[in-house]
């Protein structure tokens, strides 16, 4: 038996941070089954029109307005995008919504795109002889082992660079290490190579420093 997912858009005001003019910032809080995420929104507003209950302002000056008419687009993607999920059957919580709404304008940075990008312009270097074709071969397995990761773990076909974080990190690592090893009986022959693809896609330190071994690769000749 299905389980119905329970899923609320709620906006809420960001008193703690107002902007030198006085007007607060607002967030998307999302819930589904109890569990929330927070969505920044490109919308400030004048505190005193603003009405808790509502998620909303009392929609006087055209300001506010502007600004009810900009949150409920805000709640149509967002209700757009988990519906999209629940469609393709796809693990659906707040944050994975989250996810999708914010890699809308970021198609350039999910993590396969990037990978495949530098691994295409490697493979130019491997046709000049300046490297060697060993070194391309991990990074194709390691893209390889990065889909089926992602598949598993998230039901998705890629993965947004800005979410990848230590959790996403240490369960990726401990797929490769398993793949690998039911693969090639020694992971020694080829250590996890994802330490110059990350760089390439700009992501933050601690992905190299918990994923990239010392490399290990058998040349064909000096």
């Amino acid at each position: 038996m299905t389980t119905k997912s329970t899923f609320r858009v709620l906006f809420l005001t960001q008193k703690g941070k107002p902007r030198p003019d006085g007007r607060v910032p607002v967030v998307a809080r999302i819930t589904i089954n109890k569990q929330m995420a927070h969505l920044t929104t490109s919308v400030d507003v004048n505190p005193d029109h603003w009405l808790p209950k509502e998620g909303r302002t009392t929609g006087v000056s055209r300001d506010d307005k502007e600004a009810n008419s900009t949150l409920e687009d805000y709640r149509v993607v967002i209700r757009q995008k988990f519906n999209e999920l629940m469609m393709n059957g796809e693990v659906v919580t707040a944050a994975r919504v989250k996810m999708a709404v914010t890699s809308l304008d970021e198609k350039s940075y999910n993590l396969l795109e990037i990978c495949q990008e530098f691994i295409d312009d490697y493979y130019k270097l491997v046709l000049t002889g300046s490297v060697t074709s060993c070194t391309y071969q991990r990074y194709v397995l390691t893209r390889e082992r990065l889909k089926e990761f992602i598949k598993v773990k998230y039901r998705a076909s890629d993965f947004p660079i800005s979410q990848v974080n230590h959790s996403f990190i240490k369960g990726f690592y401990l797929h490769k290490l398993i793949a690998d090893t039911a693969d090639l009986g020694n992971t020694d022959e080829y250590p996890p190579a994802n330490a110059d693809v990350v760089d390439v896609a700009e992501v933050v330190p601690p992905f190299e420093r918990a994923v990239v071994d010392t490399e290990k690769c058998r040349r064909l000749f000096l």
